[in-house]
């Protein structure tokens, strides 16, 4: 399979191309249908109403998480959201999944392997108290029935993927979180992943008496943007407690 990528600067914006047909078919379609099997203990035919934890066991998210994940690309990035794009296409209930705008946001950060943490973030450079870090863009994706978020991790599951080990399916699934509402006039919850480099954010750790330096909003609202909380020093990791931005939880949306 050859793959065709087109970076326009450093925009943000994005072309991927594929110019042979994949090892195997995913047309959404097709991977659905393929349901006549057992897999880790769970009926494949039943897909459709997994939970959050059974979508773990079936794709075998833990035994994996267990071997340390790899860096990803710029290359890797451009063709998972490929793969969001071309599930998407397939999709006749649009509404309920969409990309929460078409701005982009270059954030001062550089993706590391870090000592403890495996995949992290660092700042690329200093960065100022108050400094916006992350913001929605049009790699933020948004779903809001839990369904259409269990079929776009099916569809991942069953893609094939160069160039990276197998396991996407269960890092989107990891980077995933419920928010109570976006700040775009949709309302909520919804589910939202975004899919580039912020997902690589790691809450800081106790034991090494770290703090959060940066947090998701200012004052109550969190919504979709990151600020930092102190000056944050170049090659500082950059940290932010998970608790300050998934509101709602995986029973909102039956899973």
């Amino acid at each position: 399979m050859l793959l065709l990528f087109i970076s326009l600067g450093t925009t943000g914006y994005w072309i991927g191309v594929n110019l042979e047909p994949m090892v195997m078919n995913t047309n959404t379609k097709d991977v659905e249908n393929h349901l006549d099997s057992i897999h880790n203990g769970l009926e494949s035919s039943k897909w459709k109403t997994f939970s959050s934890s059974e979508l773990n066991k079936y794709f075998g998210c833990k035994q994996l998480f267990k071997t340390p994940r790899p860096i990803i690309t710029e290359k890797n990035w451009m063709y998972f959201r490929d793969l969001y794009n071309k599930h998407a296409a397939f999709r006749y209930d649009k509404d309920v999944s969409y990309k929460f705008t078409n701005e982009t946001y270059v954030s001062p950060v550089k993706t590391v392997l870090t000592k403890d943490k495996g995949r992290g973030l660092i700042a690329s450079r200093d960065i100022q108290k108050g400094e916006l870090i992350f913001t929605g863009t049009n790699n933020t994706i948004v779903f809001e029935t839990g369904h259409a978020w269990r079929s776009f991790l099916w569809y991942l599951y069953h893609a094939s993927v160069p160039d990276y080990p197998e396991g996407f399916a269960c890092d989107i699934k990891s980077w995933s979180w419920v928010q109570e509402s976006l700040p775009n006039g949709k309302g909520g919850p919804v589910i939202v992943v975004d899919i580039d480099e912020s997902s690589l954010l790691n809450q800081p750790s106790r034991n090494n008496g770290e703090v959060a330096n940066i947090q998701c909003g200012k004052g109550e609202n969190c919504g979709v943007n990151y600020y930092a909380k102190m000056d944050i020093k170049k090659g500082d990791e950059i940290l932010c407690r998970y608790s300050g931005c998934s509101e709602a939880t995986w029973d909102d949306f039956g899973l």
